[in-house]
């Protein structure tokens, strides 16, 4: 005798012998109610849990940021062939110092805790003209000495020449084919030396696809 046979001539006043003969994937998809022998049993389908939502992916570690201990600040004004230009704003492909091509503009951070400022006529007159921000191993020329010397030395050397807080922006520099000198606000200033780890880094990605790889670097450290 079959086990629907059993079931069409029996009668049942619960649930249990249907819940422990039924197959159970049977039991599983069905619902509602169903007459056995003149009573009337409820089959509830086995709740289906929830499926858990998908983990969101991690975001990508950052990059690292070039670091770089030679460099100004945004803004900072250079004597170009083509006029004073901001060095964040100077483009290689247009602009020139001293008819000399430039490789490159570089960006980078750097690990010191702050900058030198030499203030308007620290030096001289009109030397510089202006407030002028620079790195700290940056090297200026000296007019006393008649020698090029770190920015830092200048503080004990001159009365307006101070530390400010380095507050992790973005700093800039000049990297031309030989180490030369370019004029910030009358002051004579190094170019990046082309041995510098920077140099080198920006010379190996020196295609538009890939200087855009470093300014993105530079972007999503901040």
């Amino acid at each position: 005798m079959s086990f629907f046979s059993i079931l069409n001539n029996s009668s049942f006043t619960n649930n249990d012998f249907i819940e422990q003969n039924l197959n159970t994937d049977f039991f599983d998809s069905i619902g509602g109610k169903i007459i056995l022998g003149g009573n009337t049993f409820t089959i509830t389908p086995k709740p289906i849990p929830p499926v858990p939502p998908t983990p969101p992916v991690p975001p990508s570690p950052k990059p690292p940021v070039p670091i770089s201990d030679i460099c100004f600040p945004a803004k900072t004004p250079i004597r170009t062939n083509q006029g004073i230009i901001a060095i964040d704003e100077i483009n290689p492909n247009i602009h020139t110092i001293k008819n000399k091509k430039i490789e490159a503009i570089t960006k980078t951070i750097t690990l010191e805790k702050y900058l030198v400022c030499f203030d308007e006529n620290s030096l001289g007159v009109n030397i510089p003209d202006q407030k002028t921000i620079i790195s700290k191993n940056h090297l200026v020329y000296d007019k006393r000495t008649k020698k090029m010397l770190r920015a830092n030395d200048f503080i004990q050397l001159y009365e307006n020449v101070y530390k400010i807080p380095y507050k992790g922006e973005i700093l800039y520099n000049v990297l031309m084919e030989e180490h030369d000198k370019l004029v910030v606000n009358n002051l004579i200033c190094e170019t990046l030396h082309p041995n510098n780890k920077i140099a080198k880094l920006y010379k190996k990605y020196i295609t538009k696809s890939d200087t855009k790889i470093i300014n993105k670097t530079i972007k999503q450290s901040k």
